[in-house]
Formats: structure tokens, sequence, C-alpha cells
């Protein structure tokens, strides 16, 4: 894919984390610029999701002696820490680098992307209706985040002020009538992110995660953005199928780099 193309993806990720920690400070939620990229850090949810550094070194070389303090930072506390790292960085230096530091590849996540030339709308399953959500519905996505994603209920707070900030667009899938599942989009640096797409177990194998993909992305192309993506953990998961489905196309993947307690690194 374009290089340009990535470039925007990766500021997308940058300014979007950034925006959700200025707005969820309060539930002790960080995000600080670093390195060209985004740090974020939850002591409260020691979840590798929440606490790693992402995008960075992306506008030249990464100091990788700059990223091992970080990292002892977070160990410090307790918490895992991981990087992302594009594979389509040009510092051929920066893998050994990170080796040498006590780093190590664990998984790769695959970044897909769409434009209104790629996409490939479905047709909606009879039984599944997806609709943006109105502020009287807010509580039942909520509930919906947490069950669909085996979260805590100390998140639940955390969730509200998603659900709540201007750049969030928010949806639910109904199944036969019930409340069944639903998605996000962020919208950040002209590209909209689909996220949060999550279907209540006893409800899936019935199309509704795809119905979710299929709304918010027409959402998104009717209100002018010429660019979606999305992020999944592994490239031969579901949800991977759901999107390349629908005409996603493989952006890049995302290479999660991890060091174990037991490095001493630098």
């Amino acid at each position: 894919m374009p290089a340009a193309i990535i470039e925007r993806i990766e500021e997308h990720a940058v300014q979007a984390w950034l925006e959700i920690g200025r707005l969820t400070a309060g539930e002790g939620f960080r995000a600080e610029p670093f390195e060209g990229g985004v740090a974020i850090r939850w002591d409260r949810v020691p979840a590798p999701l929440f606490n790693r550094l992402m995008a960075a070194g992306r506008h030249g070389t990464l100091d990788v002696n700059a990223v091992s303090r970080l990292c002892r930072e977070y160990e410090a506390a307790g918490l895992p820490f991981s990087i992302q790292v594009s594979s389509t960085t040009q510092d051929p230096s920066l893998r050994p680098a990170l080796a040498e530091v006590g780093f190590e590849l664990r998984d790769r996540w695959s970044v897909l992307a769409a434009t209104p030339e790629t996409w490939i709308e479905p047709a909606p399953p009879a039984d599944v209706e997806v609709q943006q959500i109105d502020d009287d519905q807010r509580e039942a996505i909520a509930g919906i985040l947490l069950a669909a994603f085996g979260m805590p209920e100390s998140m639940m707070p955390w969730i509200r002020l998603l659900i709540e900030a201007p750049m969030v667009t928010n949806f639910i899938a109904r199944i036969d009538g019930q409340p069944a599942g639903c998605g996000q989009i962020f919208r950040a640096a002209g590209v909209a992110g689909l996220y949060s797409g999550g279907v209540l177990e006893a409800f899936r194998r019935r199309g509704g995660h795809r119905a979710l993909i299929a709304a918010r992305v027409r959402s998104a192309f009717d209100a002018g953005h010429d660019l979606v993506m999305s992020e999944t953990e592994a490239e031969s998961n579901q949800s991977n199928r759901d999107l390349t489905a629908q005409g996603f196309q493989l952006a890049y993947l995302r290479e999660n780099w991890v060091r174990t307690p037991s490095s001493d690194g630098r």
C-alpha cells in the first residue's frame, strides 16, 4: 500500500490515542508524545493493550536507548510494555538494536484499510439491524462493550467517557430485536478508524460483526472520509476475514516487540 496511506494511518493512531488520553486523564489513563509516536500507560489496568508505544521513530531513527529507559519505567510500576514497529520501517538498524537491549518479536497485528474504490458493500443480513446510537442508548453500548470483550467492571467510567467523546460515533447491532453487538468509529487525522467491534457470545456467527463493519464504513464514506482503517490481532482470525470480504486490504503489519523481565537491557 502507498507510503502516504500508511503515514496517514500511523498519524491517525497517534492523534486518536493522544485525544483519548486527554479525555480520560481523570481515570488515570495517560497518553504522551514520544519519539514521533505516542506512549500510552494505564497503571490501573496492567494489560498490554493499554501499556505500549506506537508509531515511534516513523520520521527518523528511533532512539532505542530512550525506549529501553521508558520500558524500565513501566517495569518498575509492574506493568507490561511493548513497542509496535511498522513492518514498513526504513531503518535497517532498528530491529537488531531492539534485540541488543533485550526486546524480542512476540507477534504481528494486521492493519487493514479501505477506500470508496476498494470497499465491497455486502447485502445486510435479514435479521440484523445496525443503528448509530443516540444519548439514550449509551449505557446499553457500554454494557455490551464490557461483556463482548471481557473487560472488568472497573473500566466502565473510562468506557463511558470514550462513548461520549466528540471524535467517536457509536453503533449498536440488534439481532431478532435484541441488543447483540456494538462498534465505534474514531475520527482523527482525516482517517476513520473502526474500533470496539464486538458481538455478545449468544449472538455470534449470525452476521452481526460483518453488519457492524458495513454500517460504520458506509457512515464514514457518507461523511466524506476517503480512508477507513481497522486492526486485527492475527491475519487468520474472523475479524480479518470479515474485513477482507468487504474489500479491506492489508496496509502493513505492526510488529509487537516485548522485553522479558529478566533482561538487563540498557
